[in-house]
């Protein structure tokens, strides 16, 4: 699975969180989070930070404004090591 149908996928199944600085970002430029949503869902990657594990995805709102959304993947995973 590429790395933007996963992103889109967590999308579509509400599995993610906007930090309060996005959604302050977001309010500046009269977007709303079904802006950002559908940015994601239309999107495209345009640029990454590797190290960081970010990318930037460009899409369009619903009325087709044009919209920017960095976003980060943090994973969790069970960890193996034992603890003594």
């Amino acid at each position: 699975m590429s790395r933007i149908t996963e992103i889109q996928a967590l999308v579509r199944y509400g599995l993610y969180y906007l930090t309060e600085h996005a959604d302050d970002e977001a309010i500046v430029d009269n977007f709303d989070i079904y802006d950002v949503e559908n940015g994601i869902l239309t999107g495209k990657i345009r640029r990454t930070w590797p190290k960081d594990d970010k990318y930037e995805i460009a899409g369009k709102t619903y009325a087709g404004r044009t919209i920017g959304v960095v976003c980060r993947i943090i994973a969790a995973y069970e960890d193996k090591l034992k603890n003594d």
